[in-house]
């Protein structure tokens, strides 16, 4: 199933800044294709960082639909 990507404009930088952070702790991995995938929702934390969450409802529920 094909999504496409969420409009991010007020928090980009701070995605992306966390996607390489992950990515450098190797919590994350750069792949090129993948036949699993979820949007993400950038969650504005107290201290001003972001957390990112997974949006399931777009994925699971048209999989079992």
């Amino acid at each position: 199933m094909f999504c496409k990507p969420k409009s991010v404009s007020f928090a980009r930088e701070k995605i992306e800044k966390e996607i390489n952070r992950l990515t450098g702790e190797e919590v994350l991995e750069m792949i090129e294709n993948s036949e699993w995938a979820t949007p993400i929702v950038s969650v504005p934390k107290s201290n001003s960082q972001i957390r990112l969450c997974r949006d399931y409802k777009v994925t699971l529920i048209h999989t079992y639909l």
